[in-house]
């Protein structure tokens, strides 16, 4: 009788062994279909994050190992959730779904509360029968679930699904980067956008491997935003790749290394050969337009300064706060502003070449300005050969400055001065040199000390007599 008891317990614990392992999430009820999904590293460009959520492109998501990090997977539910049930199908040929830990995290890679964990390997599976997935129930909140080795080896999960029950949305939202605009340090004439959010690796924006310059990527916002988290996902395969990325967040369209430049985060980069990912968090609460990627300084001299970018998301917060609105540009789009060299009024496309002595005037109606950045490229650097900028009200300069040309190529250089009223400024060039761009900026604020009781704006700025004020 005994006997009879025991085997029956034991029958009993395999069922609920079976019906606990081996279930099912329907399609509908993936909480995960299409949403965004990031890895720490990938080695094929078929084996990205996302393909462990196409239910009907079966490839293997895969994260290598870097040999220092244990890989992790992730994925972005868009709003806050209590989940319930994770099931995945291990259709890779390998070991590689063991040893892992499953968290959910409000923000990605902080913090985190666990799920549960796998210690044992779950077995290869067909991904073409339902049955075949392995499950299990947990009770954890977030909004973003997170996949990682518990040791250093290879990730990989065919297929996952996720049950949750929708708790509120999260105003920290990703940025629609079809809405901004870029602008890079290269030698390339078609800038496509596009390429830092189609999720095709083979697809990247590049900067040149010139020595001696300053490598940027600029990504214009058109409008001010606080910024939470950028994921950024370098390319594969690059050579002279800049070992060290800062990330900087900035009021206005300045590539260089100024005051202006509010430093988010540095990243490190490895020598492999694959695509990797960095997540950058803004803990800070800084707010701004524009997100500059540069190499570390340090890199200038040695060669190793390449930028080469494959994805990039932003997650920001809308500034409601319309108090904190500070320097806007004044888009050229608009008509503000003509332009003449020489005295011999310019339009069409706005790409202005100018030799030595050759001035560029621009005719402004519009209040309180308080910024000028100049684009340009150049193909040498003669040191104290800067672009002289003065500003007019009518006929009488209030100002004039010098922005400097340090580096080959493209670059953005600006300078700030007190809020004036102005109607022209004057650029005067010292060498053979293309002007590719120029931004003005305005404040909304009607006098300075209105500007710096909002408490965000701390930029220095020339007064008359070329002194920096604060």
């Amino acid at each position: 009788m005994k006997l009879e008891h025991h085997l029956l317990i034991t029958i009993q614990l395999v069922v609920v062994y079976l019906s606990f392992s081996f279930c099912y999430i329907s399609i509908e009820d993936n909480i995960a279909t299409n949403r965004p999904a990031y890895q720490q590293v990938t080695a094929v460009k078929n084996n990205n994050a996302s393909r462990a959520l196409m239910d009907a492109i079966f490839k293997t998501a895969k994260s290598i190992v870097d040999y220092s990090n244990r890989p992790w997977w992730a994925v972005d539910l868009q709003g806050l959730y209590t989940i319930t049930e994770v099931c995945v199908i291990n259709g890779d040929s390998a070991s590689n779904l063991d040893m892992f830990e499953v968290y959910t995290e409000t923000k990605l890679l902080i913090g985190g509360q666990l799920c549960f964990q796998q210690t044992s390997l779950i077995p290869q599976q067909a991904a073409n029968n339902p049955e075949n997935f392995f499950c299990k129930n947990c009770s954890c909140t977030g909004r973003f679930l997170r996949v990682q080795k518990i040791n250093i080896n290879i990730l990989a999960i065919s297929i996952i699904r996720i049950r949750g029950t929708f708790i509120k949305e999260d105003d920290n939202v990703i940025f629609q980067m079809a809405t901004s605009k870029v602008f890079l340090y290269t030698n390339e004439n078609d800038i496509l956008i596009s390429k830092l959010y189609d999720e095709n690796f083979s697809s990247f924006l590049k900067s040149s491997t010139l020595q001696n310059v300053g490598a940027f990527l600029r990504i214009d916002m058109l409008n001010l935003y606080q910024i939470e988290t950028i994921v950024m996902t370098r390319a594969r395969g690059i050579s002279s790749v800049a070992s060290h990325i800062e990330v900087f967040l900035n009021d206005i369209s300045d590539s260089l290394e100024s005051p202006q430049c509010k430093l988010i985060s540095e990243v490190q980069v490895s020598t492999e050969l694959i695509w990797e990912t960095f997540v950058i968090h803004n803990n800070k609460s800084l707010i701004g337009r524009y997100v500059l990627f540069r190499p570390h300084s340090t890199s200038y001299g040695s060669g190793s300064n390449f930028i080469s970018t494959s994805e990039v998301v932003i997650y920001n917060r809308n500034i409601t706060n319309t108090t904190l609105m500070n320097d806007v540009k004044i888009e050229k789009s608009h008509g503000i502003y003509s332009f003449y060299k020489n005295n011999v009024q310019i339009s069409g496309t706005f790409s202005i070449s100018l030799t030595k002595d050759d001035e560029l005037t621009l005719n402004i109606n519009v209040d309180y300005i308080d910024t000028i950045c100049v684009t340009y490229t150049t193909a040498t650097v003669q040191k104290g050969k800067e672009i002289k900028a003065c500003v007019f009200s009518g006929n009488d300069i209030e100002i004039c400055f010098n922005l400097s040309v340090i580096t080959r190529r493209a670059q953005t250089v600006c300078d700030s001065f007190q809020q004036l009223n102005i109607t022209k400024i004057s650029l005067l060039a010292n060498q053979d040199i293309i002007i590719k761009d120029i931004d003005i900026f305005g404040l909304q604020f009607t006098n300075i000390s209105d500007r710096n009781s909002s408490g965000i704006y701390s930029i220095p700025r020339k007064n008359k007599e070329n002194q920096f004020i604060y």
